[in-house]
Formats: structure tokens, sequence, C-alpha cells
């Protein structure tokens, strides 16, 4: 096959993105000969997520599209998600508030959590054993006796609720005394 002008100039343009059989099929040639010219010439294949002159592959819809079709999202090194806005929605099952429309996926994302938490059939998957003021006493309900304690019955837990254990002192002993007879 003789490569004019023409042909080498349509496979500069679109080499980074085609699809090779229909490229091939546009120049008349086989896709063996497109991908020898094109290694002749230095020609790379876009990795998904690279822009070229303002147009990003999307790699759930397998198309090129131009750069503001896609979420700004700092955090990735493009700058940009790495799918397109309408794959983008239906990937992550959310669909923006029109106040959102452009808005980065750090404000989707807040706001999708809102949105849930709001609901009336959003659980809280840990339930919490509240701090409680009861007649002045500043306390909580032990979990393992279910008797109320002011904090100081506690011991101290930087990663619990109210940087407390979830059991008392007491029976905390009780459990871990047996633990050690055994």
């Amino acid at each position: 096959m003789k490569w004019n002008t023409e042909k080498v100039n349509i496979l500069k343009d679109r080499y980074a993105f085609a699809n090779l059989d229909e490229l091939a099929n546009e120049l008349g040639a086989t896709t063996k000969a497109v991908i020898r010219k094109a290694q002749k010439l230095k020609l790379y294949r876009a990795k998904n997520n690279q822009i070229f002159n303002d147009y990003k592959f999307c790699s759930l819809c397998q198309k090129e599209h131009h750069i503001s079709e896609f979420y700004r999202n700092r955090s990735k090194y493009d700058g940009y998600e790495y799918y397109c806005k309408k794959y983008y929605l239906t990937k992550n099952n959310t669909t923006p508030p029109l106040s959102l429309k452009g808005a980065s996926t750090t404000e989707i994302r807040a706001n999708t959590t809102e949105t849930r938490a709001n609901t009336t059939d959003y659980v809280e998957t840990r339930p919490r054993n509240p701090v409680v003021t009861i007649n002045g006493v500043v306390g909580k309900i032990c979990n393992s006796c279910k008797e109320f304690k002011p904090l100081d019955d506690y011991a101290r837990d930087k990663y619990g609720y109210a940087e407390r254990k979830a059991t008392c002192k007491l029976c905390y002993k009780i459990r871990y005394s047996k633990k050690k007879v055994e």
C-alpha cells in the first residue's frame, strides 16, 4: 500500500484514539500496516485517561470526548475524572442536583452522602452508646451490665465513642480475669 500525505495526516490525527480496525478500513490498509506505519512515524496510542489536544478517552464508553465532558478532580494526575460525565453518573449511581452541575467530584459525593443520611431507610451501621446527663451526672450505659455509670467508671480509649471504652472498668476486669483463669 502506498502512503500519501493525506493518509499520513489522517493517521497522525486519529491514531491516538481511533479503533484500529475502523481506521484501517478508512485508510484502505490492514491493521498491521497501520500499526507499522504509526511506529515508523513514532505515533503512540493514548493510554486510558491521557489528554491529547483537549480530548480524553473514556474507558467506560470507549470514546474520546472533549475535556469539558469530564468532571474536575484534583486528586487525579491529569485533573479530571476517569469517566465522562454521562458514564460517571451511571457508574456511581448518583445524579447530581441542578445546583451541582459542573461541580467537583468531592462536592457531588458530599451531597449524595448527605442525602442518604437524611432518608428514612438510612440505618447507622454501628449504633452508638450515647453520653447522657442524668440528675447532673454525665455518663453512659455499659454494654455488658446495662447499667448507667458516670464517665469516670470507663477506661479511656482514644478510638472509642466519647474517648471511652464501651464497657465499664468493673465489667472489663471481670471479663479479662476469667480469660486468665481458663
